[in-house]
């Protein structure tokens, strides 16, 4: 991947970092706990406008939330799966409020491969 900040696997510390450094700085800013803290949000994936993606690591894996940030300013969580996120983004039966209204746009499709 040539943009270091869309390899959430490279780039998952400082995303820890920033979140961290954030919540210290602005106490209150950042609602929720960090991992590896208890329940702490952990990093699974990024856009290209600077928004991060997190599963809310509270109770089995299998059912861990997803939160949104576009970098800490605006915060929301969506209370299902990864995967039941992204069929839903992706199917356009949710808007969530991080992504633009026309994402993904009309005739978008997914090919497993």
């Amino acid at each position: 991947m040539d943009d270091e900040t869309l390899n959430v696997v490279a780039a998952s510390g400082g995303y820890l970092d920033a979140i961290r450094e954030l919540g210290e700085m602005a106490p209150g800013s950042v609602p929720y706990a960090v991992h590896p803290d208890p329940d702490g949000i952990y990093p699974w994936g990024a856009t290209s406008n600077g928004d991060w993606l997190f599963w809310r690591t509270a109770g089995h894996p299998d059912s861990w939330p997803i939160v949104g940030t576009d970098g800490g300013a605006e915060w929301y969580e969506f209370d299902g799966t990864m995967t039941e996120f992204l069929a839903a983004v992706l199917s356009r039966d949710l808007q969530f409020e991080l992504f633009p209204d026309a994402f993904p746009r009309p005739g978008f499709s997914v090919h497993a491969y």
